[in-house]
């Protein structure tokens, strides 16, 4: 019995070795090489091609793998987070801080304000000075400072508020509780009362264009804090006093 295994098939020699070996197997065994052995013969051999083609995929080539095509890998990086905007920083303490430069001011009179800014001129030569100011202000009126830094500790921190005023003749006529400044923190009727101080006539004969630093203590407060100036005056006084600016000191 012939056996065939398929990994002894490595070209075309084998092949044609294996018709030999079967023509020659079909006269030796006794059998006459008649037209019709030999066509028999050669019917086998092209059967046994055919098959063995189909097994190999060509008649003289070794089948060839042809590798998986690699698949590529994506990599997803995780998003990132965005960071924390960092919130603007309280002014220094100790900073003179302009007073019309207000965060915020009453309205406790509709259609007029409570507090108005003004440019003025005083002096003359090199004495001359050229400023903003707030005045015209109405009694219970308050102007607003966001973020003021009172210091760290009561060791290193305020202790003592400075402002730059004018105030006329008329001031000195009003009563000490009708012409008075409370500074409060956070609040303009419940905050904390940090200090006060009231307002006196700073003219040298010419009202409202003497200006003179006014200035008070202040209780224990560190830490930054909204301050609110409020102001009180005679209800119908047009304006107690007129302000340039303001500092805290040590």
């Amino acid at each position: 019995m012939l056996s065939i295994k398929r990994k002894l098939f490595h070209g075309d020699s084998w092949f044609f070795m294996f018709s030999i070996q079967l023509l020659s197997n079909l006269n030796n065994g006794g059998l006459k090489m008649s037209m019709k052995n030999f066509l028999a013969g050669i019917g086998l051999i092209s059967l046994l091609a055919v098959v063995l083609v189909g097994c190999n995929g060509t008649s003289g080539e070794p089948k060839t793998s042809v590798p998986p095509t690699p698949t590529a890998t994506v990599t997803v990086s995780p998003s990132k987070a965005p960071e924390p905007t960092a919130s603007e920083p309280a002014p220094s303490p100790f900073v003179k801080i302009e007073a019309e430069k207000f965060s915020a001011i009453s309205d406790k009179n509709p259609g007029k304000k409570d507090i108005i800014k003004k440019n003025i001129t005083i002096g003359e030569g090199e004495q001359k000075e050229e400023f903003e100011i707030i005045t015209a202000i109405k009694n219970g009126a308050w102007a607003r400072y966001d973020q003021v830094n009172f210091g760290a500790d009561t060791d290193t921190g305020a202790i003592t508020f400075e402002a730059r005023l004018a105030a006329g003749k008329a001031a000195a006529a009003l009563s000490p509780s009708n012409r008075k400044v409370e500074l409060r923190l956070d609040d303009p009727t419940t905050g904390t009362l940090i200090g006060s101080f009231t307002i006196d006539y700073t003219g040298n004969g010419v009202n409202w264009l003497a200006y003179e630093i006014k200035s008070c203590k202040l209780t224990n407060v560190t830490g930054v804090h909204d301050l609110y100036l409020v102001f009180s005056c005679r209800e119908g006084v047009l304006s107690v006093m007129d302000m340039d600016w303001f500092q805290l000191c040590r």
